[in-house]
């Protein structure tokens, strides 16, 4: 890593780790950041809001909210962005978006192909106890390391341990 032309202004700077812009556009991109976050978040009552709507009260361009909103990672608030359904062209929350279609399409294309889908409800909550069984799996491959590396322990130092 060693100096750099940032991809933003053009200006020589010292990449000091993985990345494509100079500290003063970073800086920039992190202001731009938080008005994006904070306009989303007001706009939750309202039902969301669209990247052209973002754009016209940030000042922001589109081609640059898009890359705030998909390479910087604003996480659960991006569900409040409306996006349009690519079948029938509804502005729906991406949070209403199976892929890329609303649920009256992705239902719609479900019943063609012979295919039933479940609930959004039936999918939030299987996708909630996966990531439980995902932690608690996690826990105990945690705990089994710990024992392997206490009975390791026991050998080096010559104890038995009594074992249930």
């Amino acid at each position: 890593m060693g100096l750099e032309n940032c991809h933003k202004c053009e200006r020589l700077f010292h990449q000091t780790f993985k990345t494509n812009t100079c500290t003063e556009c970073r800086e920039e991109e992190r202001q731009q950041l938080n008005v994006v976050y904070d306009l989303l978040v007001e706009s939750e009552s309202e039902g969301g809001m669209t990247t052209v709507e973002l754009a016209e009260k940030t000042g922001i361009s589109e081609e640059d909210l898009e890359n705030l909103l998909h390479h910087q990672g604003l996480g659960m608030v991006t569900g409040f962005l409306k996006t349009p359904c690519q079948k029938c062209n509804t502005m729906v929350m991406a949070t209403f978006l199976r892929g890329r279609y609303c649920y009256t399409c992705s239902e719609a294309f479900a019943k063609e192909a012979g295919i039933t889908l479940k609930s959004p409800q039936q999918e939030r909550a299987e996708s909630s106890r996966e990531a439980a069984r995902d932690r608690l799996k996690g826990m105990s491959e945690t705990r089994a390391v710990k024992a392997d590396k206490d009975s390791g322990k026991d050998k080096q130092y010559g104890l038995r341990r009594n074992r249930v």
